[in-house]
């Protein structure tokens, strides 16, 4: 529902100036919730991916995990933030290689393998729970249940 004719983008620059008109606040009421909804999601928060301990800024590139800064490769970090993105979802290898690397590139889907395994080295500093999960046959996720550990 957009606010008076005009579009979504209007109606968010509403909610964050103090209301103009009489009756402005009442024609927002569905979309404010909306937002508000969408910014009380765990984990999501202007380019920061949370879950647990980790830390991922799609900003600065950087990853922590327990407030340290993890070094990561350009591909291990791509791949992270696409797990991340959807916590407990199951991809296969294919799928990864089309979204990491992308679908003009190609490679050995056992490539997926090495990345994944430098991923959790780099992630998984001594004998800290290990965030992403083998599913035997169909793939890797990100753990949902990691944010609740």
């Amino acid at each position: 529902m957009a606010a008076a004719g005009f579009g979504r983008r209007f109606v968010l620059a509403l909610l964050l100036l103090p209301a103009f008109r009489p009756g402005a606040a009442s024609a927002i009421e569905v979309d404010r919730e909306r937002v508000w909804a969408l910014l009380a999601k765990p984990g999501h928060v202007a380019g920061l991916l949370v879950a647990g301990d980790l830390e991922l800024d799609r900003t600065t590139r950087r990853v922590r995990r327990a407030g340290e800064e993890l070094h990561l490769g350009p591909t291990e970090f791509r791949l992270l933030e696409f797990l991340m993105q959807a916590p407990g979802r199951v991809y296969s290898r294919a799928q990864l290689l089309d979204a990491v690397w992308g679908r003009d590139v190609y490679i050995d889907e056992r490539t997926v393998d090495v990345h994944v395994g430098r991923l959790r080295k780099a992630i998984t500093p001594g004998d800290a729970k290990d965030p992403l999960r083998t599913v035997r046959g169909a793939g890797y996720a990100f753990d949902e249940t990691f944010a609740r550990a």
